[in-house]
């Protein structure tokens, strides 16, 4: 797409080269868009069973917003440079434009993998420093506990005794919790890494103390409701 003949003749040898390598631009390159980027991650997301997709979906959003449904030949080094500094502007953390530029980077994997995609650009990321420092001792859990209601300040001791996350002590079911084992479960792709975990909540009294009083809770409340509460965490 250049008037100047050194640039195709310099476009020319490069061809000539990748053609020695068996590495020519694949059929319809050209035409590959970033919708057809967006729609080939969401299918592997789905064949997969990955519940992750609305994260996909969300970074295409802002891809889509700042490149436009733009040829796949355009996302070059240079331009997603720019982006990056383009979702700066925006207040978006590195952290989250990581995610963005991860999503885009599988999305043309995916493409080149299955022949659609010569080859994949070199895409920058934004450097992330989010180090944690320090720890939450007991005395100052228990400082907070203080201004919780009660409902809550089961949920933090829980949470501050496991060491598990937000998403993972409220989504805690009884059946998850083996009394006879003494280990509490958390089944595959519900964690952060997708793998099982358990936790001997006998080895720790406060814990084993807080699973008894809450079950006691449970049961209260499944009497007088005449109902069954799955959830530990039924407020």
């Amino acid at each position: 797409e250049s008037t100047k003949r050194k640039d195709a003749v310099a476009l020319l040898k490069k061809r000539n080269g990748e053609a020695s390598a068996g590495k020519l631009p694949a059929p319809n390159e050209g035409k590959l868009r970033l919708s057809d980027a967006k729609a080939k991650i969401e299918a592997d997301y789905k064949a997969n069973g990955l519940r992750t997709v609305v994260n996909v979906r969300a970074a295409f959003k802002h891809l889509e917003r700042h490149l436009g449904n733009c040829p796949i030949i355009s996302v070059t080094t240079a331009r997603m440079r720019r982006y990056i500094e383009e979702r700066q502007v925006d207040g978006a953390a590195n952290a989250t434009i990581q995610k963005e530029i991860a999503a885009l980077k599988r999305a043309l994997n995916l493409l080149a993998e299955d022949g659609q995609l010569s080859r994949v650009p070199h895409i920058p990321a934004p450097e992330v420093k989010n180090t944690r420092k320090g720890f939450f001792e007991s005395a100052e859990v228990q400082q907070v506990i203080g201004h919780l209601p009660k409902h809550a300040q089961h949920v933090v001791r829980f949470a501050f005794l496991t060491g598990w996350r937000k998403s993972e002590v409220l989504g805690l079911h009884w059946s998850q919790i083996d009394f006879e084992a003494g280990e509490i479960r958390l089944e595959p792709h519900t964690t952060k890494n997708d793998e099982a975990r358990t936790f001997p909540f006998r080895a720790l009294p406060q814990l084993e103390a807080l699973i008894g009083d809450l079950r006691e809770r449970a049961r209260k409340w499944e009497k007088k409701n005449e109902a069954i509460m799955p959830w530990v965490f039924h407020y």
